[in-house]
C-alpha cells in the first residue's frame, strides 16, 4: 500500500493509526558485509601521433549533409516575401 493511500485511509477512519504506522515503516535489509573484488589490471591507452583526433572524413561529410539539409528544411519554412 502507497504512503497517499494508506494516509488517506487513515484520513477516513477505515484504517487504525498503529496499523498506518507499520505500514509505513521502510523496508530494512539483511546487513551484508562489502569485500573488494581483485584489482584489475588495465591496458595503458594507447596516445595519439599528434595528440589531436579530428575524426573520420566520413564523419564530418554526413555532418555536413544533416546541416545542408536542415538548412534547407528551414529556408522552406520561412515565410516569402510579398510581391510587389
Amino acid at each position: 500500500m502507497t504512503r497517499c493511500v494508506a494516509l488517506a485511509l487513515a484520513a477516513c477512519g477505515i484504517i487504525e493509526s498503529n496499523r498506518l504506522l507499520r505500514t509505513l515503516e521502510p523496508a530494512v535489509a539483511d546487513k551484508q558485509s562489502a569485500t573488494l573484488a581483485a584489482e584489475e589490471i588495465l591496458k595503458p591507452e594507447r596516445p595519439h601521433s599528434d595528440g589531436l583526433s579530428l575524426g573520420s572524413p566520413w564523419l564530418w561529410a554526413a555532418l555536413a549533409l544533416v546541416v545542408g539539409v536542415l538548412l534547407v528544411v528551414v529556408a522552406r519554412m520561412l515565410p516569402k516575401p510579398p510581391a510587389s
